[in-house]
């Protein structure tokens, strides 16, 4: 395989517009695609700071060249454009998933399952949230001087491909980490309607702090959350102290394409 480049000409196709990249990308030169998707990739790149106003078109295109009578690796450059630097919807690929070599199949799954990840994982932090916030409006019916002060924060972890195990999430690296702090009950309430979560991101080696324990409360409560989308299960565990701790499990469904909601809540187990 020779080393592809490219040159002024493929800059010219693509600063050209969307007809002249799709005058390439749908003819018979594989050699002027490669060169030509490998230029993509510098004009889709936000680091170069390069703004496309037809990026949705040549979404499209890319999506194009993935179901159609192309190389293999040729698919594969399209296809990890469309992962790097687009975001679902997908149709065409969607609707063409008979076109798809099995080669291709899992990254293609990765590319359409991308904007339901984000969706299910916004509608897990907003559970937390929830919940945080429901077990602090219990807190403050209690003898703080016998059950202990409430944790004032959390820290959420999401663990990927993990279940209802507390074990398997303490075991493995987290994707993503969060930081929630309580919120009084006259602030604006959680996630409205899609709306910003009152969390913020921090490192994944953060973890929440367990002393010194407050009666029956760690300092900081912990929260672990996953999902598996091919089963349509998603898993919710938090810990507010050393015997104060539930685990639950939920079937996901999506509305609007990646608006995911949490249904049919079951409790697995109670420390």
């Amino acid at each position: 395989m020779g080393f592809i480049t490219y040159s002024d000409d493929e800059k010219k196709i693509v600063e050209s517009g969307v007809t002249a990249i799709g005058d390439v990308l749908e003819g018979n030169d594989v050699n002027a695609k490669e060169r030509l998707l490998l230029c993509l990739d510098y004009y889709l790149d936000p680091y170069y700071k390069n703004t496309l106003p037809y990026g949705k078109e040549i979404t499209g295109l890319l999506e194009h060249v993935i179901i159609s009578n192309n190389p293999l690796s040729l698919k594969e450059d399209a296809l990890n454009l469309l992962t790097s630097y687009g975001y679902p919807p997908f149709p065409i690929l969607e609707q063409n998933l008979s076109c798809i070599e099995d080669q291709l199949m899992p990254d293609v799954m990765y590319a359409l399952n991308m904007g339901r990840s984000d969706g299910l994982l916004y509608a897990l932090l907003d559970k937390c949230c929830r919940i945080f916030r429901e077990l602090a409006g219990y807190a403050r019916g209690q003898d703080a001087s016998y059950y202990g002060e409430m944790p004032q924060s959390a820290i959420i972890q999401y663990c990927q491909n993990q279940t209802t195990e507390i074990a398997g999430y303490l075991k493995n690296s987290p994707c993503c980490t969060w930081r929630l702090d309580h919120l009084p009950d006259d602030s604006p309430r959680t996630g409205e309607e899609g709306g910003p979560l009152p969390v913020v991101v921090v490192g994944n080696d953060v973890r929440h702090r367990i002393s010194p324990v407050s009666g029956m409360y760690y300092p900081e409560a912990g929260f672990w959350i996953s999902f598996h989308l091919d089963k349509a299960e998603a898993y919710l565990i938090y810990q507010m102290g050393p015997r104060f701790g539930r685990c639950f499990t939920y079937d996901v469904c999506f509305h609007d394409g990646y608006r995911a909601e949490l249904t049919n809540e079951q409790v697995i187990w109670v420390s």
